[in-house]
C-alpha cells in the first residue's frame, strides 16, 4: 500500500479550516485546540518552536482524523496504491489547481527507477468536507491507475525539463489533466 504523506503547511491550514468551521466553532475540541495553541504561543521564542508547532498540528490532525478520507480512497484504490510508493498531498493554490500528477522518481544513480509518486493538490477547506475530499482523491487515484496501465502508454517521467522550461512543463501538465 502506498505511503500517505501530507505537506506540513497543508496540514496546518486544513486543521485551522476544520477547527474554525461553523460546525466545530465552540466545541470542546475547538476550545482544547485553542488552549494548546495558546500554551505553545506563550512559550518564549525557542529554536524548536516551529517543530513543536508541527508536532502539535500533527497530533491534532490525527486526533480529529482529518486524513480518514484520504486513507479510505487509498484502500478503495488498493490496486493503484500497490503500484505507487507515495501519495503526497499538498496545498492547491486555487480550485482549478486541484488534481493529481504522477511522477516516476528516477534513481539518484543510473537509469533505474526508484518508484512512482502521486502528488495530489487539494484546497485546505476540502478537509472540512470528508466526502468531497474522498471523491476527489478516489477519482484521481482511478485516473492514475489508467495512466499506469501499459496499454495507455503514459510515461511518468516528463521529457520537458522543468528547470529549463517551466511553461512547457505546465503545458504538459495541463494537457494531461484535460486528457
Amino acid at each position: 500500500m502506498a505511503r500517505l504523506e501530507l505537506a506540513p503547511e497543508l496540514m496546518a491550514e486544513a486543521l485551522l479550516c476544520a477547527i474554525d468551521s461553523a460546525e466545530e466553532r465552540g466545541t470542546p475540541a475547538a476550545e482544547a485546540w485553542h488552549q494548546d495553541l495558546a500554551a505553545l504561543s506563550a512559550l518564549p521564542p525557542i529554536p524548536d518552536r516551529e517543530r513543536a508547532f508541527a508536532a502539535l498540528v500533527a497530533d491534532w490532525f490525527e486526533r480529529l482524523a482529518l486524513d480518514v478520507a484520504l486513507r479510505a480512497a487509498l484502500e478503495l484504490g488498493s490496486r493503484i496504491s500497490s503500484r505507487i510508493d507515495v501519495l503526497y498531498v499538498r496545498r492547491a493554490a486555487r480550485a482549478s489547481d486541484e488534481g493529481a500528477k504522477l511522477f516516476d522518481r528516477p534513481a539518484a544513480h543510473g537509469n533505474d527507477s526508484c518508484g512512482v509518486r502521486l502528488v495530489l493538490s487539494v484546497l485546505p477547506a476540502r478537509f472540512k468536507e470528508p466526502r468531497a475530499l474522498f471523491e476527489l482523491a478516489a477519482r484521481e487515484l482511478l485516473h492514475a491507475e489508467d495512466l499506469l496501465d501499459p496499454a495507455f502508454g503514459h510515461r511518468a517521467v516528463l521529457s520537458v525539463n522543468v528547470a529549463d522550461d517551466p511553461a512547457g512543463a505546465e503545458l504538459v501538465d495541463e494537457r494531461v489533466r484535460v486528457l
